[in-house]
C-alpha cells in the first residue's frame, strides 16, 4: 500500500508448478514472481484427489470436504493464511515464516450430516457414470469439514474469515478482524452468493 505495487495473488503458473504471485508496478510493468511461504493445504495427494478416465478424456477432482482455509496478502508485506484444518488464521511475513498476528476467534470443524454425505456421493457417482474407470473412494470423505472456507482482505486491510457452511445453510457468515487479529464483529449475508466474485 505504500509502494503502489500490486500483488496478483491469483497467478498460479510459476515455472516449477508451485503457486506464484506476480508483483506489478503502478505503471503496469510485471516484475518478479513471489513464492509465499504457505501451509494452507496439507494432504496426501493420492488420498485427496480421485481420477476418472474414458476414451478421449479424463477428470481430476478432489474428494469432498478436504480443502479449506486459504491465503491472501494483507497489502503490507505479509499474508494471512490458514491450513485446511486450522481453527484460525495467522499473519506471516511474506517470504518468511515468522508469525506476526493471529485471528482472535477459533472456529470449530463443521459436521458432515448423513444426508449431505449421501447427496454428495450420489452427485459424484452420476458424473462418474460417463467414465469407464475411476478411483473415487467414499471412505475418504471425512466426517467433518474444515472450519474456514475462505479468507479475504478488504481495502482497509481488515481480514474477513468466511465460515464453512453447514448443510442447508441459506446464509454466509464472516468474522471480521483488524490487522492485529482483533475481532471486530460478525457479518451475515442473508442469502448464499458466490463471494469469490463479490
Amino acid at each position: 500500500r505504500t509502494s503502489g505495487q500490486v500483488v496478483d495473488h491469483f497467478f498460479n503458473m510459476a515455472a516449477n508448478n508451485t503457486m506464484g504471485w506476480r508483483r506489478i508496478s503502478p505503471s503496469g510493468v510485471v516484475g518478479d514472481t513471489l513464492t509465499p511461504t504457505t501451509r494452507t493445504v496439507q494432504f496426501t495427494p493420492v488420498a485427496f484427489y480421485f481420477q476418472a478416465s474414458r476414451v478421449g478424456g479424463s477428470m481430476h477432482q478432489s474428494h469432498p470436504f478436504l480443502s479449506g482455509g486459504g491465503i491472501v496478502p494483507d497489502g503490507w508485506g505479509a499474508v494471512w493464511q490458514a491450513d485446511a484444518d486450522a481453527p484460525h488464521a495467522v499473519l506471516v511475513r511474506l517470504g518468511r515464516s515468522d508469525t506476526i498476528a493471529r485471528s482472535a476467534l477459533e472456529l470449530p470443524r463443521v459436521p458432515v450430516s448423513p444426508v449431505e454425505r449421501e447427496e454428495v456421493i450420489a452427485r459424484i457417482r452420476r458424473s462418474l457414470a460417463a467414465y469407464t474407470s475411476h478411483n473415487f473412494k467414499p471412505a475418504r470423505i471425512p466426517a467433518t469439514k474444515p472450519p474456514i472456507e475462505r479468507l479475504v482482505v478488504d481495502a482497509q486491510s481488515r481480514l474477513w474469515i468466511q465460515h464453512t457452511a453447514r448443510f442447508g445453510d441459506t446464509t454466509i457468515t464472516f468474522d471480521v478482524h483488524d490487522r492485529a487479529g482483533k475481532h471486530l464483529g460478525r457479518v451475515q449475508l442473508p442469502r448464499r452468493v458466490k463471494t469469490y466474485v463479490a
